[in-house]
C-alpha cells in the first residue's frame, strides 16, 4: 500500500508541473510570478520570500535555495521554477543554476566562453558560454 500511495503522490507532483509548464509560460512581471516559497523543516514551515534569494542550483528533483550562507530543499525542478520566477529578478546561468540578478557585482570571462559571475558576498558561479549572452544583455 505505501507504494501506491508514493506512486500516486510522484504521479500528482508530475501532472502538477505539466499544469505549470502548459499554462503558464515564461512570466512577465506579473501576479503569477512566485513571490514567497514555503520551505518545511521538521515540523515547521518557513515562508521566504523570492527576493531574499541569492542563487537556485537544481539538486535531481529538487533545488536548494540559497540565502546568505544558508541553503533549503525544495522539491520542485529548476525547469518548472524558472519559469515560475519574475525574469527580470531572475536569469538562468547554467542548466543547473538561476541567480538572482541584484546579487551580481560582476561577470568576468573565463575558458571557452563561459563566464564566472561573482556575487556580493564573494561567491563565484559558472555561468555557461550557452547562457552569458542572455546574462550579459540583462545586466546591461
Amino acid at each position: 500500500m505505501p507504494a501506491l500511495v508514493s506512486a500516486m503522490l510522484e504521479l500528482q507532483q508530475s501532472l502538477a508541473t505539466l499544469i505549470v509548464q502548459l499554462d503558464v509560460g515564461p512570466v512577465a512581471h506579473d501576479a503569477r510570478a512566485v513571490r514567497r516559497f514555503v520551505i518545511h523543516a521538521g515540523q515547521r514551515a518557513l515562508f521566504v520570500n523570492a527576493h531574499d534569494i541569492d542563487w537556485i542550483e537544481a539538486d535531481g528533483n529538487y533545488v536548494r535555495l540559497h540565502i546568505q550562507r544558508e541553503s533549503f530543499r525544495l522539491r520542485q525542478t529548476l525547469a518548472t521554477l524558472v519559469t515560475r520566477l519574475d525574469p527580470q529578478e531572475f536569469v538562468r546561468i547554467h542548466k543547473s543554476t538561476i541567480v538572482n540578478v541584484d546579487r551580481i557585482q560582476e561577470v568576468q570571462p573565463w575558458y571557452g566562453g563561459d563566464h564566472v559571475a561573482i556575487l556580493r558576498d564573494g561567491r563565484q558561479l559558472r555561468v555557461s558560454r550557452t547562457y552569458a549572452r542572455v546574462l550579459l544583455r540583462q545586466m546591461w
